[in-house]
């Protein structure tokens, strides 16, 4: 699912409570784009964070000190543009209610959140890898492991 997200800088109040009712389902690949009207993002250090009471997925770009590749991409820095990516399969486990949050640090250590969101998740169906996959024969008892 792709989400584009339209910011003015400074961030104020009511961009932080406006409600973006965000949907996806479970194991999606999510990608967001921000756009930051009046910012110049170069040398920022951006991190996000995707996250119920169990998981955590933590997202940063090369300025936020990522641990991998960086989740989050300057698309153009100097006109507030980036990118941030939860890879397929990290929301598998996740409760079907969770949030997600972005800052924003400067060069000299100045922070502002930039988004913080209720996430709804749907439990996704799609999750043999063949069709025969998981399929009762008739000599077989139990219970269907797709339910």
């Amino acid at each position: 699912m792709e989400y584009w997200i339209n910011l003015q800088y400074p961030v104020d109040k009511n961009q932080l409570e406006k409600i973006f009712d965000f949907y996806s389902v479970k194991g999606d690949t999510l990608t967001f784009h921000f756009h930051i009207n009046g910012i110049d993002l170069t040398d920022y250090a951006i991190r996000g964070e995707f996250y119920d009471l169990n998981v955590s997925n933590r997202m940063a770009n090369t300025y936020g000190f990522p641990q991998s590749a960086p989740e989050i991409v300057m698309d153009d820095a100097p006109n507030g543009k980036f990118t941030a990516v939860i890879a397929a399969g990290l929301t598998s486990a996740m409760q079907l209610y969770c949030q997600v949050e972005f800052n924003i640090t400067s060069p000299s250590g100045v922070k502002s959140t930039i988004m913080q969101q209720e996430f709804n998740l749907k439990n996704e169906r799609v999750i043999w890898q063949n069709e025969a996959q998981a399929i009762l024969e008739d000599n077989q008892t139990g219970q269907n492991p797709l339910f």
